[in-house]
């Protein structure tokens, strides 16, 4: 039984990949791809037949030949426009930031969530993030702390259950999580609570977990005090992103061939129009003349 390609896994092949679709794009045969509309197409030849106003055959030819070059060239900038789209959207590479002052941090780049969080979400994270603060000290936690993070603190809740799988604490039950105790993996030890974590030498998952929390909640704040110098620092990384973009030789050749050929067809329709000219302006006795000779 053979095995389906289920496309390439590495970044280089994507890129080549996506890239395809430009190529696809300029030079396909077929008039209407998929997703496309049949009656922007009409309308553009319309608009076309307009303005050329065909008179004979071989006028309706090139102007069928201009429609569906224009056409494609159309068909291109849609595709370069959501193409560039995703790949400005994509995360940044530590290749990309290293002179940033912010963004060169990997932990800042995990969380420019917050760039676009709404006041009212970021009530939401400082209310969970008093309440973590609060707990964090207590010596054990009891079954009713568990129940109310559950309860009441949605993001509290799913870090503890993010970091519960992180560790591998699958065999404690939620009752006696938040007072399982870290140490280092001792293989001597049968506990469910010896677990691995390079961080910490020993103390309760409750107070790692909430820890972790006020983390990420501090660096959500600090990215809102920091936003336009991180805004600033992202827009020119983009710009430095799109500008290699459209130095992309498929991007350059694609444009240029369908240039050329639009440039071609339309000298074509124009020589055509002119002999036309010569010839309706020769009197018939001319041409008799012509012939005879």
């Amino acid at each position: 039984m053979t095995k389906r390609s289920r496309g390439p896994k590495t970044l280089e092949g994507k890129s080549i990949v996506s890239k395809n679709a430009i190529k696809t794009g300029a030079y396909s045969t077929l008039r209407i791809l998929p997703g496309e509309s049949q009656d922007d197409f009409d309308h553009l030849k319309a608009q076309f037949e307009k303005d050329f106003q065909p008179q004979d055959s071989v006028e309706i030819n090139l102007l069928q030949d201009l429609v569906e070059i224009a056409w494609k060239q159309y068909r291109l900038r849609n595709i370069e426009h959501t193409y560039l789209i995703q790949k400005l959207d994509q995360p940044f590479l530590d290749s990309e930031v290293g002179g940033c002052t912010h963004l060169s941090n990997p932990i800042i780049r995990e969380h420019l969530y917050a760039l676009n969080l709404s006041d009212q979400q970021l009530s939401e994270y400082q209310r969970e993030c008093e309440f973590a603060e609060k707990i964090i000290s207590k010596e054990s936690y009891t079954e009713g702390d568990f129940q109310k993070i559950q309860e009441k603190y949605p993001f509290i809740y799913q870090q503890v259950k993010k970091y519960q799988q992180s560790l591998v604490l699958f065999r404690v039950s939620d009752e006696r999580l938040l007072n399982a105790v870290i140490r280092e993996r001792d293989p001597s030890l049968g506990i469910d609570e010896v677990i691995s974590d390079g961080d910490v030498i020993e103390m309760s998952f409750g107070s790692y977990a909430l820890s972790k929390v006020i983390d990420q909640i501090d660096t959500i704040f600090l990215i809102r005090q920091l936003a336009s110098e991180i805004q600033e620092e992202i827009r020119y990384v983009k710009n430095e992103r799109y500008m290699k973009l459209m130095q992309s030789e498929t991007y350059v050749r694609a444009h240029e061939d369908l240039r050329r050929a639009f440039s071609r067809t339309l000298q074509e329709y124009r020589k055509h129009q002119e002999w036309k000219l010569r010839t309706q302006s020769i009197p018939v006795s001319a041409l008799a003349i012509y012939k005879t000779d």
